[in-house]
């Protein structure tokens, strides 16, 4: 398994490219990996999720489209929207806060 930076606080307060990139495989990492065996992780691939990690106003957001969902559900119901929080104690350095 690839090694992800241990993301802190005072990191995620800027914007650099670099740093998004990191993120998005963090949070790839960390959403289609698998903790513990017979875990979920989704059937589909996060291009397929749309999936995008960007920076506003010194938060990191990561949005995405929930697939299980129906296609015809409210986009409310079908989009996913989190706050990265830095986390040394998780695996891949990262938290997700639904918003």
């Amino acid at each position: 398994m690839q090694q992800h930076p241990q993301f802190t606080a005072s990191a995620l307060l800027v914007y650099t490219e670099t740093l998004r990139r990191q993120l998005y495989d963090a949070v790839v990492a960390h959403l289609w990996t698998p903790d513990h065996p017979g875990d979920y992780t989704p059937p589909y691939s996060p291009d397929e999720a749309q999936l995008t990690v960007m920076y506003s106003h010194g938060r990191w957001i990561v949005v995405y489209l929930d697939l299980d969902e129906p296609a015809d559900a409210a986009p409310d119901q079908r989009a996913v929207m989190s706050r990265v929080l830095a986390d040394p104690d998780r695996a891949f350095g990262i938290t997700l806060s639904e918003i």
